[in-house]
C-alpha cells in the first residue's frame, strides 16, 4: 500500500512554522495572525515550500504582513528569516534582549557600492528591531558579527589594519547614534550595548 502525506497536517505544519517565525520577530499572535499564517501556508504549500524553508516562508509572510499595514513587522520577519539577525545569549554586561547582526550576509550582493548598501541596510534593520528592546526600555545588547570580513569586502583584501580598525569604529559609532535616536523617540532609559561578537584578525 502507498501512503500519501496528509495535506491538512502538512499545511498545519507550515502554519506553525510561520507562527514561530513571527514570534521570533516579535509579532504578537492573535486571531488575525493565525488567519494570515493559514493563508500563507496554503500559498507555501502550492509552491512546495517545506516548513524548514525559512527564507521562502519569511518572504511570503513578510509580503502578507506588509499588505496588512505592518511594514516594520514585515521587515523583522525578513531579517530573521534571512539570517541577518538572530537572538543571542552570549555573555552580557546587563540583562535584556541580545541580538546579533551578520554583517557579511548583509553585504552578499553584487555591487561596487557596498559601503552605500551597508549603512542604509543597518539603519533599516535597527529601525525594525527597535521594538524588541522596548520592554526592557533599551537595556540589552547588539552584537556585530563578521566586522573583519565586512571591512575586507568594502575596503579590499589589501587594505591596511589601521583602515580596517577605523572602519570598525565607524560601524560602532553609526549603530550607537542610530540606537540613541531610536531610544529618544521611544522613551528608552538606556540603549543596547554594542559588541563585536567574534574575535577577528583585522
Amino acid at each position: 500500500m502507498i501512503w500519501e502525506a496528509n495535506p491538512t497536517t502538512a499545511r498545519e505544519n507550515l502554519a506553525e512554522a510561520i507562527l514561530a517565525l513571527c514570534a521570533s520577530a516579535g509579532v504578537l499572535e492573535n486571531g488575525d495572525l493565525r488567519h494570515l499564517a493559514a493563508g500563507v501556508a496554503c500559498r507555501a504549500e502550492e509552491l512546495a515550500v517545506p516548513p524548514a524553508g525559512r527564507g521562502p516562508l519569511s518572504r511570503l509572510t513578510a509580503r502578507a504582513l506588509g499588505s496588512m499595514g505592518q511594514p516594520q513587522a514585515a521587515r523583522r520577519v525578513l531579517v530573521m528569516g534571512s539570517g541577518l539577525a538572530r537572538s543571542d545569549r552570549w555573555l552580557a554586561a546587563r540583562p535584556g534582549p541580545s541580538w546579533t547582526l551578520d554583517l557579511p550576509r548583509l553585504l552578499r550582493r553584487e555591487s561596487d557600492l557596498l559601503e552605500l548598501a551597508l549603512f542604509p541596510g543597518l539603519a533599516a534593520i535597527l529601525d525594525a528591531l527597535a521594538v524588541l528592546w522596548d520592554a526592557s526600555s533599551g537595556s540589552g545588547q547588539l552584537g556585530l558579527r563578521g566586522s573583519g570580513a565586512a571591512a575586507r569586502l568594502i575596503l579590499g583584501p589589501a587594505s591596511g589594519r589601521d583602515r580596517r580598525l577605523a572602519f570598525r569604529r565607524e560601524l560602532r559609532e553609526f549603530c550607537d547614534d542610530r540606537l540613541r535616536t531610536l531610544g529618544s523617540g521611544r522613551g528608552w532609559s538606556r540603549r543596547p550595548d554594542i559588541r563585536f561578537t567574534d574575535p577577528e584578525t583585522l
